[in-house]
């Protein structure tokens, strides 16, 4: 006799509607909230591609504290990226947010 199957069907998630501006939220989360998940996957997959080489190892492809890196001299604040870029770079060191999934074979 087979094994029953048991599915469970999560409801859909309900979102507020999307507004102009995001209140009190980086606004890049904000809009990956209202992205297509696999939209989002994809871009990180396509951006993880991007910055490995099948050639070199990857823990030569790391620094040992990347986070500890301090900023350049001479680089004015006005040519700093802007904070939305340097939580997104965090966020990939650390590996939270979207890109857990993608790090996680990682280490």
């Amino acid at each position: 006799m087979p094994e029953p199957a048991y599915a469970y069907d999560y409801p859909p998630i309900i979102r507020k509607t999307q507004t102009k501006h995001a209140p009190k939220q980086p606004f890049q989360s904000y809009l990956d909230k209202y992205r297509d998940k696999k939209e989002v996957a994809e871009e990180v997959i396509k951006e993880h591609l991007s910055e490995i080489s099948p050639y070199s190892p990857l823990e030569s492809q790391q620094l040992p504290y990347p986070l500890a890196k301090p900023t350049k001299p001479g680089v004015y604040h006005d040519q700093l990226p802007p904070t939305w870029m340097q939580k997104n770079a965090i966020h990939k060191v650390k590996k939270t947010g979207k890109y857990k999934y993608i790090y996680s074979g990682d280490s």
